[in-house]
């Protein structure tokens, strides 16, 4: 009998030290993802008149980012789209949707995040940080002559979507938000990914991992919740768009994201798109929802 008691405790302690391990992994991982390299590059769409730039996060002077800047063209009076792209991710995830501004002369900053691209450091905060990295791009946006302060924009995908809204919420700067393939909150987010990334449960593993990524990170896991910053927006245009196959953030996330929302709002349906790529499933009808609503309310 007790021969039985030892077998059983000693299997409970080795399972309890694979979850914690598998956990903690998987939260290290997430935290401390490294700097993707750069998939793609202004020149391959004919581009040749932007800036490599820099700039401090805005709450870290010492936390340099790099971007592209794009100047507008005289006829759009400085209006002005800054990109956020998403996780393990870098600026050009979002050069093949911004060019449909570009061309159409808006201005354009597109950067790399924190722990990410080419920007200075070594841990992602999930968008709990990341949205001061919008507000450096915009102190860097008010130096440049040319840019109208009153005429900007802001489109993220998938994190860089909760990053925009955060932003938003925070500095109540931007003339509309695009949120595209945007989770409704990480620990949504944790809960639906962990099946999909690692074929394991989300109970016990989930918990576990948002439980390290907290510890990693210093930061509330629960505080991230695009869903409660939508609620703070005070009349903001946001275009909440996303795949129905999508197979990271599920489709019924955008549809929260989109109830939670305040008006003005419009939602569109990516049809078949999965996570990645989006473009491919839709590249017409994605090129006229956004331009309709950029032109609406950058007009």
């Amino acid at each position: 009998m007790k021969k039985a008691i030892y077998v059983t405790l000693a299997i409970l302690l080795v399972l309890t030290g694979v979850i914690l391990y598998v956990s903690y992994s998987a939260a290290d991982s997430l935290v401390h993802s490294p700097h993707e390299p750069m998939l793609d590059v202004p020149e391959n769409y004919g581009y040749t008149n932007y800036e490599n730039v820099s700039f401090p996060a805005g709450d870290d002077p010492n936390l340099t980012l790099k971007a592209w800047y794009f100047p507008p063209s005289a006829e759009k009076n400085g209006a002005t789209i800054i990109y956020v792209h998403g996780f393990q991710a870098e600026r050009s995830w979002l050069l093949s949707q911004a060019r449909f501004m570009i061309d159409e002369g808006y201005g354009a900053l597109m950067l790399d995040l924190r722990n990410s691209g080419e920007s200075d450091g070594d841990t992602t905060y999930f968008g709990e940080k990341e949205w001061r990295d919008v507000e450096g791009a915009v102190n860097y946006l008010s130096t440049r002559p040319e840019v109208n302060m009153d005429r900007l924009g802001i489109m993220g995908r998938s994190m860089g979507g909760g990053v925009v809204i955060r932003a938003q919420a925070e500095m109540q700067t931007f003339k509309f938000v695009i949120a595209q393939s945007t989770f409704t909150s990480i620990t949504d987010l944790v809960t639906d990914v962990v099946p999909l990334s690692t074929g394991l449960p989300s109970f016990p593993f989930a918990p576990m991992i948002v439980f390290f990524s907290e510890r990693e990170t210093g930061i509330d896991i629960n505080a991230v919740n695009s869903v409660n910053e939508l609620q703070r927006f005070e009349n903001t245009p946001i275009l909440i768009m996303h795949g129905t196959e999508d197979d990271w953030i599920p489709y019924a996330q955008g549809q929260a994201l989109f109830t939670a929302a305040k008006e003005p709002k419009q939602f569109y349906a990516i049809q078949g798109a999965k996570h990645f790529p989006v473009l491919d499933t839709d590249p017409e009808g994605i090129k006229k929802v956004l331009l309709d609503f950029v032109h609406e309310y950058l007009k």
